[in-house]
């Protein structure tokens, strides 16, 4: 005769983030506004402090440089590691930032990011005015080369002493480990800077950020929220074929469709759900795509999805309410080094 089970332990009601809990009330995971730094069985996250100019920098665990390192887990699973080569900073008011915008950049991309410095992304000190007086912290994110030393790897060195608007990964950046770098851009945003929403946006789309910022704050109280351009679409298990998804198996038959996620152009999430990012990043499964690894993370939960069609706008000329602007044929904006500056003086910042 086979013994009985011994009971199961009841689940701690701190292991699932607010109102992503299956039960009971909503609150969020810990009362301060970072996780607690962990031991070598967890992360080491990078933090901000005060300088005595009341500018804000990161915090280093004691007796390291300005910089996290990665922390292994006991399962071997690497969380997060982030450089942040310039302040974070937060506002001078108590509450945090309205959101912070991480736009997914390459070693290759540097034409694309000074571009968008001329045009819509904020340089020298509009950047820090941008922070102080709207709460949106805009950084470029980017890994490591898979090459250390390479050519690209010391133009990105010179380009990171020019301007102060880096969040560095310690990540080998590939495109076909994008689901990684996003798992990571959100554990490390997270707990290294304290916002309402956090956000991923591609180097060759044009943003309107007045407008994105009234967007953000019409949903401020949503405390589980995913937005973006939703969208749905066959499944390819065609080798061959660009957008090919070697697990198709997993979404049904050949021919199914996805579920409903945001386009991976620009999209984001609220803090709550990014924190669950972070708790959960060892389990999270990597598909293919990222757009489609995101909205699988949080298709289970119990999160407000907003489609915000103004965030993808195929034109913005004579839209005021436009936010971001690219062309689906080309999944961003067409030539976007000759283009970009074409639609942001067609469509400007302040249009209402």
């Amino acid at each position: 005769a086979l013994s009985p089970a011994a009971p199961r332990a009841p689940r701690s009601p701190g292991s699932f983030p607010g109102s992503l809990r299956p039960y009971g009330p909503a609150r969020l995971p810990h009362p301060e506004p970072w996780a607690p730094p962990r031991t070598a069985t967890g992360y080491c996250p990078a933090r901000l402090s005060t300088s005595p100019s009341g500018r804000a920098q990161t915090r280093a665990p004691r007796g390291g440089p300005e910089r996290a390192e990665a922390a292994v887990r006991g399962d071997g699973q690497v969380v997060h590691a982030v450089t942040l080569s310039s302040n974070a900073g937060k506002r001078t008011r108590k509450e945090p930032l309205l959101a912070f915008i991480g736009v997914n950049t390459g070693f290759a991309s540097r034409a694309r990011r000074d571009v968008l410095r001329s045009t819509w992304f904020p340089s020298g000190p509009a950047l820090r005015t941008m922070e102080v007086e709207h709460g949106l912290l805009f950084r470029f994110v980017i890994g490591n080369p898979q090459v250390a030393g390479d050519s690209l790897d010391v133009s990105l060195q010179d380009e990171m002493s020019k301007h102060n608007d880096f969040f560095r990964l310690q990540h080998t950046d590939t495109y076909d480990r994008l689901s990684d770098k996003t798992v990571m851009w959100f554990s490390a945003a997270v707990t290294s800077v304290e916002a309402d929403f956090y956000m991923k946006v591609d180097d060759d789309v044009h943003l309107r950020v007045p407008a994105l910022g009234r967007f953000l704050v019409s949903h401020r109280l949503t405390r589980a929220l995913y937005f973006g351009c939703m969208k749905t679409g066959p499944v390819l298990s065609n080798p061959k074929l660009r957008w090919h998804e070697p697990e198709w198996w997993r979404f049904g038959n050949n021919g199914d469709r996805y579920f409903r996620h945001s386009s991976g152009q620009i999209y984001g999430v609220s803090r709550l759900v990014a924190q669950y990012i972070h708790d959960h990043s060892s389990m999270l499964h990597r598909y293919a795509n990222e757009d489609v690894s995101v909205g699988s993370w949080v298709m289970g939960l119990n999160v407000d999805y907003v489609d915000e069609r103004n965030m993808c706008c195929q034109d913005c000329r004579g839209n005021s309410k436009c936010i971001a602007t690219f062309q689906w044929s080309c999944s961003g904006v067409c030539s976007p080094l000759k283009n970009i500056p074409i639609i942001h003086k067609s469509c400007p910042q302040n249009s209402k």
